[in-house]
């Protein structure tokens, strides 16, 4: 995997990272290199949440983590489709989201037509990340509150839109999906942990969509069952 950093940061309007840089660098670093799918270590969820107050030099990148993305990105990839399965098993039973082992995929419509922006507020948190590093030297990955929250966001709306028909139905509502166990933005990953949490949060939110699309029609406003 490559982690790109990006030349212009004070066009993406984020809210500085809370950490002990001071400020945010927009110098033009080299490229961070990190293993391709194919040189990754087995998928483990392993040392946890970071806090940002221990990461230090933090700069905006672009992450190309292929098993964070969407199965159409994945492709026919096969050994990116299967990390990014045990990943997001390894996520759900970690964080406490059995329902995931049974998760729901978006359609091409749901993707593309029912929720485009909320696939494109998805697609910016797991691809527009940053990186920094600890003293000890290794590599961590975070995201941008100012990408995470407008999502989270625009989740609860359509949740709330949706409340009476689940309740007439005598269905679940599912809940608004969140990073990991509650991790905050201000949290860092080890590269492994990261690949875990994130391709986790695409999961459970491309299942939180499908589920509403299945009782809720959000063009007409209402229930699908009539």
């Amino acid at each position: 995997m490559t982690l790109t950093n990006q030349e212009d940061t004070s066009a993406s309007g984020a809210t500085p990272p809370e950490t002990n840089s001071t400020t945010l660098d927009t110098t033009e670093p080299d490229s961070i290199d990190l293993p391709s799918v194919e040189d990754m270590p087995p998928v483990a969820f392993s040392d946890g949440s970071i806090p940002g107050d221990l990461v230090f030099d933090v700069k905006y990148a672009v992450c190309d983590l292929k098993t964070v993305r969407s199965i159409r990105d994945i492709g026919d990839d096969d050994l990116a489709q299967d990390r990014r399965e045990i990943a997001v098993e390894i996520g759900a039973r970690t964080f406490g989201k059995l329902f995931l082992l049974a998760a729901k995929k978006a359609t091409r419509r749901v993707q593309y037509e029912v929720f485009k922006k909320e696939f494109i507020c998805l697609d910016d948190i797991l691809t527009n990340i940053r990186i920094g590093n600890l003293k000890s030297g290794p590599v961590v990955c975070g995201i941008k509150k100012s990408s995470y929250t407008p999502l989270l966001k625009r989740m609860g709306t359509l949740r709330m839109a949706a409340i009476d028909v689940f309740v007439r139905q005598g269905l679940e509502l599912p809940p608004v999906p969140c990073w990991g166990r509650q991790f905050g933005t201000s949290s860092y990953f080890n590269i492994s942990d990261f690949e875990v949490v994130a391709a986790t949060f695409r999961a459970e939110v491309e299942n939180f969509l499908a589920v509403l699309d299945e009782q809720f029609n959000y063009e007409a406003g209402i229930s699908n069952s009539g």
